[in-house]
């Protein structure tokens, strides 16, 4: 033990010394191992770890499909009766139970906020583990035609809108007009199987009664909806295919039964597709997290072929002392221990380094992954993964220490003292140094290239120029519920509306349109020059009043924006974007121009030419603008730097009529954000992914460099005593290094160029290659190559020749 204790001290002495060489390891490796021990994480949890349900292998989930005429038509769609039936009356699956997905207002809360909710028969809760914080889910007593109003809420929506009050289950809930008795609290630790999709998060389960109260509904067997799921745990006894089958045939049979005589349905059938919850819940995710293990290794693969010439840069730079320790009477092994024993520090400091890492990019994952990846919010740092991350760090030990051992000439050790220096015992000839040095420069340019581009075309989306101002705007939608508003309704209950937000005094304008200028899911209409053409254009269409433009400061480019009397009277007249004035070829003539609007008889007359406007990621679509909205849809410009909170927003709304509800109010600017948020993310990513690739290329190349220069050390010192200055030497050893650079881009080049003949120059539409980040790249490479030179040259031309020629260091 005192031997051991002996051996690291000194290896911890001998780090000591070599600060900038012990922070790059830790760097390297830490990085790329935190990253690859997240990978293998994610991996493992996707491919390896149970989903966290009793039994999960037994559950699955009955799809239905929509055939018509044999042939499927729609899929993954039930009928409310379908669903309903088949948890009552068929037998292939224990513990079926309904589902459907929706959303609501909780009218209860002052805000009046819309969530997700999730009707569901009682057995949910049983399927999914009974997870609960307090109190229970549903029982016999809120079965399918008991109606009972009980409530179980999210532990998120407990915290964050009830404050985690402690008598939460003496509270009611009020989801629309109905009350509801809390009965339950989810744990914090449930994770709600992700049928519907990876993003949606339910925060208020209801009995499966209350989808609708309406007896009509609960016997159409025609409206087909994508919300509705059947799940179950399969008997044990039946396989996927024979319970499909049974399924299918009762299914079918009584959807005949009730749709005879619908003429359209005649040669209508549905069948039910059983998938598992982990098919159903993983999708096509596991190709997507198996890339991204395959990218880390790659990764991990470079820095350890990096960190291998930084071990051969350091043996050479210890030939002396490994010298003295030889003279002395060290053996090879005893030359091995130390090696081992600093390998063995430098990597395992290297393994906590990278658990903190690790740790980080789990915790950004749950933040900002979990629409994106599914079960990453389930991600710990599980005990096999680490012993399987702890195996890989023990053989990049082994590894290490044998390169550097087999670095060491032993038999010369003993003679270096006595020898003139005229070089070392480490010897790698100088065409395996080209060929590292050409490799680590192709590879570079390749990752850096690819991942400026990427970076350069999301920060192009990000800083393109909307064509509208978000600045003190919000949207407002109103949900009039089930009522039947007549047209003449609507607008005197929009006088209203605007009426009472004008008041305000934080209000500076109030527009009334179809859709916000964010909006992502635009009226495609259609529109020609002339009647019946078939030469017509499919612009997006917005109904906007005459407010519109100027709120959003949107320039008129030619023309006139639309009058109070267009818009009251709904007038004949449209406002086109640049991209429809390009698209009918009228970009300049285009002032009262007729264009003839879907199969009306009537011509709408061109008043005005507006400029484009942009959403993110998009090429500018046309546009065309009627006058005249009669829908509940606002855009509210405040003040400058005043607001309305969604409180006072309610009760300006429900001072108009009480049964409506403020399905949206929020920020223009934040909509838009939301929708950078995925270009955001890969800025972010790929600008940190070329720092660590432009990061472990110099760290390779500094190793090449600088080993190959530990070897010229007698050679420099000549030079250096017959009057070279610094700069010269430094050109010397740049030259020597300038052919595997310049090979290695060329390299490259001929890659990148085979890539594009090979796939026809499709790369381009998923990896937007430019010349500036190609360029970029290439003087940031050169900027590595330099900085190598310039880092493995600092102790050769800061020594005196004297020491050099002596194979010292002062």
């Amino acid at each position: 033990m005192n031997k051991l204790t002996t051996l690291f001290r000194a290896s911890i002495a001998n780090l000591k010394r070599s600060p900038g060489f012990v922070i790059t390891v830790l760097l390297s490796l830490g990085i790329t191992i935190g990253t690859l021990l997240s990978a293998v994480s994610l991996n493992h949890l996707v491919f390896v770890k149970a989903l966290p349900y009793p039994d999960h292998n037994s559950l699955f989930v009955a799809e239905g499909v929509v055939l018509d005429k044999g042939e499927e038509a729609y899929r993954g769609l039930h009928t409310y009766p379908a669903v309903a039936h088949l948890v009552k009356q068929q037998s292939v699956l224990t513990q079926a139970t309904g589902l459907k997905y929706g959303n609501a207002f909780i009218t209860s809360l002052a805000d009046q906020p819309k969530v997700d909710i999730a009707f569901t028969t009682p057995n949910y809760f049983t399927l999914t583990g009974n997870q609960l914080a307090q109190g229970r889910g549903f029982d016999d007593r809120e079965d399918i035609n008991k109606a009972l109003p009980v409530a179980v809420i999210s532990h998120k929506m407990w915290q964050q809108r009830f404050a985690s009050q402690p008598d939460i289950l003496q509270q009611t809930v009020q989801v629309g007009e109905v009350s509801y008795q809390i009965v339950g609290v989810t744990a914090e630790t449930f994770v709600e199987p992700a049928l519907h999709s990876i993003e949606r998060k339910t925060e208020v389960f209801l009995p499966w009664d209350f989808i609708t109260q309406n007896e009509q509904a609960k016997n159409d067997w025609v409206n087909f909806n994508d919300k509705y799921r059947l799940i179950g745990r399969l008997a044990s006894e039946i396989s996927p295919l024979a319970a499909s089958q049974a399924l299918t045939e009762q299914l079918n049979k009584i959807f005949k039964e009730r749709t005879a005589g619908v003429g359209f349905f005649k040669t209508i059938s549905v069948k039910v597709d059983l998938k598992s919850f982990e098919q159903v819940i993983l999708g096509g995710s596991k190709s997507t997290v198996l890339m991204l293990l395959i990218g880390v290794l790659v990764i991990v693969l470079i820095a350890s072929a990096n960190i291998c010439n930084l071990f051969l840069s350091r043996i050479a730079e210890k030939q002396r002392q490994m010298a003295i320790q030889a003279t002395l009477g060290a053996e090879k092994k005893h030359l091995l221990q130390g090696i081992m024993m600093e390998t063995s520090i430098l990597v395992g400091a290297s393994l906590i380094f990278a658990m903190m890492v690790s740790q980080v990019e789990v915790m950004f994952l749950a933040k900002y992954g979990s629409d994106l990846l599914p079960r990453v919010n389930e991600m710990r740092l599980d005990i096999g993964v680490l012993g399987l991350v702890l195996l890989f760090c023990i053989s990049l030990v082994a590894l290490f220490s044998f390169i550097s051992i087999k670095a060491v000439n032993y038999r010369s050790l003993r003679s270096m003292l006595q020898s003139s220096g005229k070089g070392t015992s480490t010897q790698v000839s100088s065409k395996i140094r080209s060929i590292l040095i050409a490799s680590q420069v192709a590879l570079a340019l390749l990752m850096i290239s690819a991942s400026l581009s990427m970076t350069f075309h999301s920060q192009k989306v990000l800083n393109q120029d909307r064509g509208f101002a978000v600045n003190d705007i919000y949207e407002l939608s109103i949900d009039a519920g089930n009522r039947k508003l007549t047209r003449e309704m609507r607008l005197e209950y929009i006088r209203s509306i605007k009426q009472a937000l004008t008041s305000q005094a934080e209000v500076n304008a109030v527009s009334v349109s179809g859709s916000s200028a964010v909006s992502t899911s635009m009226w495609a209409t259609s529109a020609a020059l002339s009647q019946g053409s078939s030469n017509s254009i499919k612009p997006n269409t917005n109904l906007v009043d005459e407010q519109f433009f100027p709120m959003h400061d949107i320039n008129m480019i030619a023309g006139s924006n639309f009058s109070s009397t267009d818009v009251a009277d709904k007038a004949n007249v449209v406002v086109i974007n640049q991209a429809l004035a390009q698209q009918l070829d009228i970009d300049n003539v285009a002032i009262d121009k007729n264009l003839y609007w879907e199969d009306k008889a009537d011509p709408y007359r061109v008043i005005g030419v507006v400029e484009n406007t942009r959403l993110p990621g998009i090429e500018a679509q046309p546009r065309l603008y009627l006058p005249g909205s009669s829908s509940l849809n606002f855009i509210i410009q405040m003040k400058s730097q005043q607001t309305l909170s969604k409180v006072n927003i309610v009760n300006l709304v429900q001072s108009v009529d009480g049964n409506f509800k403020v399905s949206k109010y929020a920020h223009t600017d934040e909509v838009y954000q939301q929708l950078l948020f995925r270009d955001k993310l890969t800025a972010t990513l790929t600008l940190l992914l070329t720092i660590a690739t432009l990061f472990l290329a110099t760290v390779g190349i500094y190793g090449v460099i600088s080993f190959g220069v530990r070897l010229k050390r007698y050679e420099l010192g000549i030079h250096m005593a017959v009057g070279a200055t610094k700069k010269a030497v430094f050109m010397r050893v740049f030259t020597e290094y300038a052919k595997p650079v310049v090979a290695g881009a060329m390299l490259s080049v001929a890659i990148i160029l085979a890539t594009l003949v090979a796939t026809d120059q499709t790369i381009l539409d998923i990896l937007p290659l430019s010349w500036l980040s190609v360029s970029l790249t290439a003087l940031l490479v050169l900027f590595a190559v330099v900085l190598s030179c310039q880092l493995g040259l600092q102790k050769i031309v800061n020594n005196k020749p004297a020491f050099l020629l002596r194979n010292q260091e002062g």
